[in-house]
């Protein structure tokens, strides 16, 4: 099973408030896709970590996975 995945603009389009989404963060040498959420202009990890200002430059929806 193949499930397209498609990242949004974190600055011109961010998620709803609160919903978990996958995250893409722009520090220096990170190339890992995280997951958060957006709520009152910032971005937090799962683990309520607030992320720098700026850092997340993309974000998309959990795919669903398997039935």
């Amino acid at each position: 099973m193949t499930e397209p995945v498609t990242w949004r603009s974190a600055s011109a389009e961010p998620p709803d408030s609160k919903r978990t989404v996958l995250v893409r963060s722009r520090r220096e040498g990170d190339r890992r896709v995280l997951m958060g959420w957006y709520e009152d202009g910032s971005w937090f990890g799962v683990d309520a970590t607030e992320y720098v200002r700026g850092a997340i430059v993309a974000w998309a929806e959990i795919p669903q996975g398997p039935a």
